[in-house]
């Protein structure tokens, strides 16, 4: 993780990571059981499992956000909330598995280069995240909706 004293833009709305220092790195090994809280600005990574660690007992990650309005703008509109119905809680599952698309890979290491088969199964799966998140337009506020397609369109022009 990176410290925010380390962040020169940790103040500032924005996705900008480029002034981040590699070298300012903390390491923040925990033990099973544990949890982690990070800010907004936190950038994270996990690294493989310690050699200590039961192969019966994966590692599982569950990520939150909340932001207030004034920094970041809501997905849909708040009276869908405590409970969204389900629709809006699978299009933003679809969502979100379009906006972090890039973060997956086509092959199951990075050895192995991806098949011809691998990148048409990965295409099958991002454009059927694009229909599931249309589908369920009516829930999403136009600037997430926007922002989104936008994103899925990137990802099909570069043959993803």
């Amino acid at each position: 993780m990176i410290p925010k004293q380390d962040d020169s833009q940790y103040f500032i709305a924005g996705d900008d990571f480029s002034s981040i220092s590699i070298g300012a790195v903390v390491a923040m090994p925990i033990d099973k059981g544990s949890f982690l809280a990070f800010s907004h600005r936190t950038v994270h990574w996990g690294s493989q499992v310690r050699a200590t660690a039961s192969a019966a007992s994966p590692r599982i990650a569950l990520s939150l956000a909340f932001a207030d309005p004034s920094f970041e703008t809501a997905y849909f509109d708040e009276s869908h909330l405590p409970c969204p119905p389900m629709g809006l809680r699978l299009g933003l599952v679809a969502a979100q598995l379009i906006q972090y698309h890039h973060f997956t890979s086509a092959s199951t290491s990075p050895m192995v280069p991806a098949t011809k088969k691998m990148k048409q199964q990965r295409r099958q799966q991002l454009l059927l995240y694009s229909r599931i998140f249309h589908a369920q337009k009516r829930f999403f506020l136009p600037e997430y909706f926007d922002k989104i397609s936008s994103r899925s369109q990137f990802l099909k022009f570069m043959g993803e």
